[in-house]
């Protein structure tokens, strides 16, 4: 894997792109910024960091080639592979909040972002930007927002976790193809935040509780309501309130 340094970038999904375009590669790419000034989240959110207190970066997979219908898997390993990395440097465990965010200790470390490319019924390629909240402590504005920092009490070395981080994603190309759809959502629900707990959803402009089932493989989420109808919601459809 090539590792790309810059000091400073709007968004390292959006920079990496542009390497790309301009330097296409038959390797993975990793291009990670001192300081991303304008982060893309979920659905066109914002993810707001300080410079040198945090880590964001993007991988490309240039050559994914990974059938549309099974999309989800990328999230899924993407995921796992980050749990193993925190489970390995000593943190508390890390949980998934679906879709794409990272939490610890009820607060949010982390956020995930893919954006694929498409060649006939393959997604041909795939970018994957990860933001890690690490040694930042003010997050105002953002009260669900945390770092290892706030959690743990310490400082933390950013080359040491990202190091860590691109060593396990070597085999991504790889292990997308290798591993089993029902095997990584078995994984991932071991893991997913709030699973099997009553919890409050906003839908449709009204707050109601519900139970997360499952995450399907399409990567839509099943909730099971007051009622005991269980009905299953893409992204932009519903939200946890936590």
């Amino acid at each position: 894997m090539k590792i790309i340094r810059i000091k400073k970038c709007t968004s390292t999904n959006n920079q990496i792109k542009d390497y790309f375009f301009h330097l296409p590669s038959s390797i993975p790419l990793c291009l990670i910024a001192e300081h991303q000034t304008n982060g893309k989240g979920q659905l066109g959110a914002k993810w707001a960091t300080q410079a040198h207190q945090n880590l964001t970066f993007s991988f490309l997979f240039p050559n994914l080639n990974l059938s549309v219908d099974k999309a989800f898997k990328i999230n899924l390993l993407t995921t796992l592979k980050l749990y193993e990395v925190f489970t390995e440097l000593g943190f508390s465990k890390l949980q998934f909040k679906w879709p794409n965010d990272l939490i610890l200790a009820n607060k949010k470390v982390g956020g995930i972002l893919i954006e694929n490319s498409f060649q006939s019924n393959l997604i041909k390629r795939s970018i994957v930007g990860i933001g890690i909240n690490v040694n930042q402590t003010n997050f105002e504005g953002f009260p669900q927002a945390g770092s290892l920092k706030t959690i743990f009490q310490n400082d933390f070395s950013l080359e040491d976790i990202f190091s860590k981080i691109t060593t396990k994603f070597d085999d991504f190309e790889v292990q997308i193809h290798e591993l089993t759809l029902s095997n990584l959502l078995e994984k991932y629900h071991q893991n997913l935040y709030r699973y099997k707990k009553t919890s409050m959803f906003q839908y449709e402009g009204k707050v109601l509780p519900g139970i997360i089932q499952q995450v399907q493989p399409n990567g839509r989420l099943a909730i099971e309501f007051e009622d005991q109808v269980t009905k299953d919601f893409d992204v932009k459809e519903i939200k946890m309130i936590y």
